[in-house]
């Protein structure tokens, strides 16, 4: 959901809280507004559609984390609407109006929610 120019296998754990592992809290993002709209890739493969960054994707393999599609979804979801506030975030760390317009096209590009990917 968030154009990650350092994307890779470090930036990804997973935490045992002591009920079981779960994947960790997002961290070392650098967001970074990217030419192409129609696809975007990550350092691993996420789903049928491989390294391709889309919801379709994520949602594709959500069984091999014990989720149902269902709750994927709806994990998905909750995800998507912090994202879409990012600007209220980056306000109030001090990012000024110049840097969040040249940040836009980070944040859920549109290729994100585009379905009948071929996979790569």
């Amino acid at each position: 959901m968030i154009t990650n120019d350092d994307d890779h296998p470090r930036n990804h754990a997973v935490l045992n809280w002591g009920s079981g592992w779960r994947f960790s809290p997002v961290y070392d993002l650098v967001p970074t507004n990217r030419v192409a709209h129609d696809e975007r890739h990550l350092s691993l493969d996420v789903g049928s559609h491989g390294r391709v960054a889309s919801r379709e994707s994520i949602l594709s393999r959500c069984e091999m984390f014990r989720l149902s599609a269902e709750r994927a979804s709806a994990i998905l979801e909750s995800v998507e609407t912090a994202v879409r506030r990012w600007q209220v975030f980056f306000k109030r760390a001090g990012v000024t109006d110049t840097d969040l317009t040249q940040l836009v096209g980070a944040f859920l590009y549109p290729g994100y929610a585009r379905e009948g990917f071929d996979r790569r």
